[in-house]
């Protein structure tokens, strides 16, 4: 695949990623978090069901590796739950930017936790670097401290956490 088609592609996909919070918030208003959970997760296995069949790959899965992903799958409907409803109460752009910027500050510092690593000092100034840099984004100081405690944004927060996991 040429770097030009990758470019257009990955252009399309974060188009229609930051698509999603917009969906979310109107479609929040005519269904619960539930219907537009079972809507979403059916619509992907419909869509990625062909792909799997034009690519041969195997349907079988060992015991241990459906145990992940059953272990996986309720942190996903986790967040997909916390997803919709931070979405339905707060601000979708907001939880775009919030969501999207903090799970991999998250990650790091789970995976860091979980592999007793310590971090560098160029680790962390990145790391508090992306926090300024999605603070700025948000605009955090036009908000004030109240911010935080908003049902929204409480969503937003644990939908990150769990994305982690």
């Amino acid at each position: 695949m040429s770097e030009k088609t990758l470019s257009i592609l990955m252009f399309f996909a974060m188009l229609f990623w930051g698509l999603t919070w917009i969906n979310a918030k109107v479609l929040s208003h005519y269904l619960d978090a539930y219907n537009l959970i079972f809507w979403r997760f059916l619509f992907s296995t419909v869509t990625i069901a062909p792909v799997v069949l034009y690519f041969r790959e195997s349907f079988r899965v060992s015991f241990r590796n459906l145990l992940l992903s059953f272990i996986g799958a309720l942190f996903l409907t986790l967040y997909n739950y916390l997803f919709f409803e931070g979405t339905k109460y707060g601000d979708a752009g907001f939880g775009g930017i919030l969501v999207t910027t903090l799970n991999p500050i998250l990650t790091f510092f789970i995976v860091a936790l979980i592999t007793l690593k310590k971090l560098t000092k160029r680790e962390l100034f990145a790391l508090l670097l992306g926090a300024v840099g999605t603070m700025s984004m948000l605009k955090i100081w036009e908000y004030g401290l109240d911010i935080w405690l908003k049902d929204g944004v409480k969503y937003f927060l644990l939908a990150s956490l769990t994305w982690v996991f």
